[in-house]
């Protein structure tokens, strides 16, 4: 993997630089590993390994955005089919499965999809199709999430420290139009409180007009729309505000 660190001005008390990794996404324990490979190349991360699973992981964002962000529920790894059906049954109405990090957005009909979270046999087959399809990539366990109606075009915000420094389009719409009604205090508030240097949020509109988080993210490893040209992140990691 093709992976680059950029200096970042990370506030602390010393005169050590932290680096900012620009990379593919990884799991925790590659993480970890790269974090220690790089301490001990005398390389400080900005980003720790517990705050880069608190914010790849969904269970570690999800009370922190509790009142922007769909109900949610989750089991571990190992993955337990009967106590996930019973899981999902928690929730009202309907509900979509995906795991702590990703879903499977192309088999949304047959592996994503929960009509009905009281119909275990629909549960079923939709959490054993999704499953097979994520196999020995699953990471972190099973979420499953209330279903909410969005509109279509999504924002993804760029935060350092708890404040903005970057709004762009996200990769799967990369043409959205960044908006000038985000919640910003709000959104800061729960960035801080999460306690992750640098992170992302993703953002998109409920068909009431509400802005609700699809996802946070570990910027490190989040993708920039093809809209936005890559020096407008570096640059805003570089530049102390």
């Amino acid at each position: 993997m093709n992976h680059k660190l950029v200096r970042s001005p990370a506030p602390t008390s010393d005169s050590e630089a932290a680096a900012a990794l620009r990379g593919w996404m990884m799991t925790t324990a590659q993480y970890a590993k790269l974090h220690a490979s790089c301490a001990a190349r005398g390389v400080r991360l900005l980003t720790d390994p517990d705050q880069y699973a608190r914010a790849h992981h969904l269970p570690g964002w999800q009370a922190t955005f509790a009142e922007l962000t769909p109900h949610s529920v989750w089991l571990p790894l190992p993955v337990d089919v009967n106590e996930a059906v019973r899981t999902v049954a928690q929730l009202a109405g309907s509900a979509i499965v995906k795991d702590y990090v990703k879903t499977v957005k192309h088999l949304w009909d047959t592996a994503v999809f929960i009509p009905d979270t009281k119909d275990p046999v629909a549960v079923r087959d939709v959490i054993k199709a999704f499953l097979r399809e994520r196999d020995d990539q699953l990471q972190g366990g099973l979420v499953f999430r209330t279903f909410e109606r969005w509109q279509h075009e999504e924002l993804r915000s760029w935060w350092l420290h708890g404040e903005l420094v970057l709004l762009s389009a996200h990769p799967d719409t990369p043409h959205a139009t960044p908006a000038h009604t985000l919640p910003i205090a709000q959104l800061s508030q729960a960035v801080r409180t999460l306690g992750c240097p640098l992170v992302t949020v993703d953002l998109v509109r409920s068909t009431d007009g509400d802005w609700r988080v699809v996802e946070v993210g570990d910027a490190q490893v989040s993708g920039l729309p093809s809209t936005t040209e890559p020096g407008r992140l570096l640059d805003a990691l570089i530049t102390p505000s």
